[in-house]
């Protein structure tokens, strides 16, 4: 028998003491918390291996890079306790990593001011590095159980529950992803959690922006994804302005309805019939790759048709 206790209801606002680093460590801050009671020991510890490995599932599917490390139970307790974080350099945590056997752990959990590993068998060096801790889990054991006399009765026996407790900062992984990832100039996005993936940025007024806003509709509605995409219609913008506000928001894509399709409409000579003409061989299956589209993240550049798009764009391991 298995007892899962989480606070589904909603992620419980929690207030900081000591509120520092803008939303790193805000006054207030959310945390799923999630408490498991198992009949034996080692149901229990079956139990705390499978939520580590629901934490380290969430972190990579985030696509970002991650320590498990060795951590202090503190005044919560228990027999074992792990710690999850994001590296980075303004993280308050010390973490030590070994060079040979990959063991990590806490600085707050070394006797000694030592840099040689203290797994057994290993001879490696310890190498220091900052992290913002995101998660962390607990075995508990009796502790709080036999307090509370916290017994079950199953099979004609009455079994002490053993307990394991666990946390994820819901608003402490938005925010220390974000410092992990982004520069000074541009901010990046995990590309699961980015409000949107997709920019559109037609051109400014002055330069057919009549024609290439209503080709900006046309290409929002064919990539199907609208929660997903935006259109920038600040056309009293240049389209490059509009292109680094875009990178400092941190849009993972930016579509630029720029050069290329201004040839293309050059190409039409009765301008009553520009857009039609247009999207007909948009539409077709030799459209041409006239949509400028920006990898910000990478900070390439390619063109696409527009049958192209989705395809390119969403990869579904991604935005699902």
């Amino acid at each position: 028998m298995k007892v899962m206790v989480n606070n589904r209801a909603s992620c419980p606002t929690l207030y900081e003491i000591h509120p520092k680093f803008g939303l790193l460590r805000g006054r207030e801050f959310e945390m799923k918390d999630l408490y498991t009671f198992d009949l034996t020991k080692e149901k229990s510890e079956e139990t705390y291996e499978e939520i580590c490995s629901a934490y380290e599932k969430i972190l990579s599917k985030l696509n970002v890079k991650y320590t498990k490390v060795a951590g202090d139970p503190g005044n919560i307790g228990g027999s074992l306790s792990h710690e999850y974080h994001i590296p980075a350099d303004a993280g308050e945590d010390t973490l030590l990593t070994c060079d040979s056997c990959g063991h990590s752990l806490n600085k707050e959990l070394l006797k000694s001011d030592t840099q040689s590993c203290q797994q057994p068998g290993c001879h490696g060096l310890l190498t220091e590095s900052k992290g913002i801790e995101v998660a962390h889990s607990f075995l508990l054991g009796t502790k709080y159980s036999e307090v509370f006399n916290a017994r079950v009765k199953h099979s004609s026996t009455t079994s002490i529950l053993e307990m394991g407790c666990y946390g994820i900062g819901v608003t402490r992984l938005l925010a220390a992803t974000l410092e992990h990832l982004s520069s000074d100039e541009e901010i990046c996005w995990p590309r699961l959690i980015v409000p949107y993936q997709v920019i559109i940025i037609p051109q400014k007024e002055g330069y057919k922006h009549d024609v290439t806003m209503d080709l900006a509709s046309q290409v929002y509605d064919r990539l199907n994804y609208p929660n997903e995409v935006v259109i920038d219609d600040r056309t009293h913008m240049s389209i490059g302005k509009r292109l680094i506000e875009a990178k400092r928001l941190g849009y993972p894509y930016a579509i630029i309805l720029g050069k290329k399709v201004r040839q293309y409409l050059k190409l039409h000579t009765c301008l009553l019939d520009i857009l039609n003409k247009l999207i007909l061989k948009l539409q077709a299956l030799e459209s041409p790759a006239v949509l400028e589209v920006v990898n910000v993240y990478d900070n390439a550049t390619d063109y696409y048709s527009i049958d192209q798009l989705s395809e390119k764009l969403f990869d579904p391991k991604v935005t699902l």
